[in-house]
């Protein structure tokens, strides 16, 4: 798991359903609805798992946060 510090895009297949994300700070999550970005959560300090299933999904560090994420199955 690479350690980001700024904003990431990632496309998912449908390898896998969740995947861990470990957050230190504040993280925009956004998903692509196939015309714009809709922010759709907002991650904090703390491991959590995530539904990834088939989704395009950008994920923003705020105010100096970072995260990991599993990307095994990333297209």
């Amino acid at each position: 798991m690479a350690r980001y510090t700024v904003e990431k895009i990632f496309s998912f297949g449908d390898e896998s359903e969740s995947r861990a994300v470990v957050v230190d700070g504040s993280v925009d999550v956004s998903i692509w609805d196939g015309v714009s970005w809709v922010v759709a959560d907002t991650l904090t300090t703390g491991p959590v798992e995530y539904f990834t299933k088939n989704l395009r999904l950008k994920f923003t560090p705020t105010g100096g946060a970072s995260f990991f994420i599993d990307e095994s199955g990333v297209l």
